[in-house]
C-alpha cells in the first residue's frame, strides 16, 4: 500500500450529505441523501487528516478494507470525502476516489460513494458504485481510496 498524500481538512458532520453537496458540486449529485446518510446524533464539525492510499493492484472490497486496516487507518465516510472534495477540488479532477466507509443500500444493491470527473469536460462527479466488487487498477487515470488513521 502507497500513501499518496495526506490532506488537512473540515470535516462537518452537523451538515447534511444534500448541504455538502449542494454547497460544492450544485449541478452533480448523483442522487445521494440523507435518507442514504442520515445525520449523525453525535456529529461535529471537526479538522481531519484524510489520507489517500494506492494499492498497486486489483482487488475486491475486501482486500482493500482488510489492507486498510491492517495499515492503522479506517475508510472514510461520505462526510469525509465530501469534505475532502469541496477542500481539495483538482484532486477528483486528477484522479477516482473511493469511499469504502459510505456503504449505503440502494435498490437492493450495497453501494459506495465514488468521486471522479466528467470526460472530457473534467467536471466533478459523485456517484454511486457497487460495494462487492474487484476495483481496478487502470493504468491511464489515477484510482484510490480514501482513508482515515484510526
Amino acid at each position: 500500500m502507497k500513501t499518496i498524500n495526506t490532506f488537512r481538512v473540515l470535516v462537518d458532520e452537523t451538515k447534511s450529505v444534500e448541504q455538502l453537496v449542494d454547497d460544492y458540486h450544485p449541478m452533480c449529485r448523483g442522487g445521494i441523501s440523507s435518507n442514504d446518510f442520515p445525520l449523525l446524533v453525535c456529529g461535529k464539525a471537526e479538522e481531519r487528516e484524510i489520507t489517500l492510499v494506492d494499492f498497486g493492484e486489483a482487488l475486491d472490497t475486501e482486500k482493500a478494507l482488510s489492507k486498510i486496516d491492517r495499515a492503522g487507518y479506517r475508510p472514510a465516510t461520505a462526510h469525509e470525502v465530501l469534505a475532502l472534495s469541496n477542500a481539495q477540488p483538482r484532486l477528483q479532477r486528477e484522479s477516482v476516489i473511493i469511499a469504502l466507509g459510505s456503504v449505503c443500500l440502494r435498490n437492493g444493491r450495497y453501494v459506495v460513494v465514488v468521486l471522479a470527473a466528467s470526460y472530457p469536460c473534467r467536471f466533478r462527479e459523485l456517484y454511486f458504485s457497487e460495494v462487492f466488487q474487484r476495483w481496478p487498477r487502470p493504468d491511464h487515470h489515477p484510482f484510490y481510496f480514501a482513508c482515515v488513521r484510526k
